[in-house]
């Protein structure tokens, strides 16, 4: 069986209690909402704004998903406008929206590109900050940022244990031999133990925006 959802297809969930199925249209600006078993679209819901014709914005592209748990939400990550937007699958709206962004009012450039829900908290990737942002989801807002390696792509959650994986590793280092990059450039496995981010939250938080020159004293 085929059904045709919106433009460039990147990531699907299933939610509401695995009676719908959420699919996100990078190249659409949200994400298709379908009844999984009538097997039909009930709608699109926009994510960022609409986009016409002769619109030269790039758009949102929606990437990752993540439905949580009990509720009919799933939440979107928006990685050209660095937020996370939560989606009622039953009323097709979006309902909230997190602040992404490493600063108040700093360029788009976070690209979260991968979401996990876990202990009352949104774990989202930041492919191009290097380090995953921690949301409250009862208040909203940002609890801490962990630093990671080079342009963080996946994420897990079993227990007390974040498993980060980063595409591009710890980088390359010099090209003293004049490879392509590609052929001594790994990717990294990193696990945190989350028992310790109360505690280390402020430390981890001044690092990760030191590492990227977004501290106050950077910027």
């Amino acid at each position: 069986r085929y059904l045709n959802v919106g433009s460039y297809p990147f990531a699907v969930a299933l939610a509401d209690g695995g009676k719908r199925l959420v699919v996100s249209d990078w190249g659409g600006n949200g994400v298709s909402v379908i009844e999984r078993t009538a097997w039909k679209v009930l709608g699109e819901v926009p994510t960022g704004s609409v986009l016409g014709p002769h619109s030269f914005a790039a758009g949102a592209h929606p990437t990752a998903l993540a439905a949580q748990p009990g509720t009919p939400l799933v939440w979107v990550a928006d990685a050209n406008l660095d937020r996370i937007v939560a989606v009622d699958t039953q009323t097709l709206r979006a309902m909230r929206v997190l602040d992404d962004a490493p600063y108040p009012d700093a360029p788009p450039g976070s690209y979260p590109d991968a979401l996990v829900l876990a202990h009352g908290q949104l774990f989202v990737a930041n492919a191009g900050n290097d380090d995953v942002a921690v949301f409250d989801l009862a208040s909203g807002q940002r609890a801490a940022l962990i630093p990671t390696g080079w342009y963080p792509t996946a994420l897990a959650v079993r227990k007390d244990a974040l498993y980060v994986v980063s595409a591009k590793g710890m980088g390359s280092g010099p090209n003293l031999k004049h490879q392509w990059v590609g052929d001594f450039m790994h990717g990294l496995l990193q696990r945190v133990d989350l028992r310790e981010l109360p505690a280390h939250a402020s430390l981890w938080t001044a690092q990760a925006l030191g590492n990227d020159g977004f501290s106050a004293a950077q910027r």
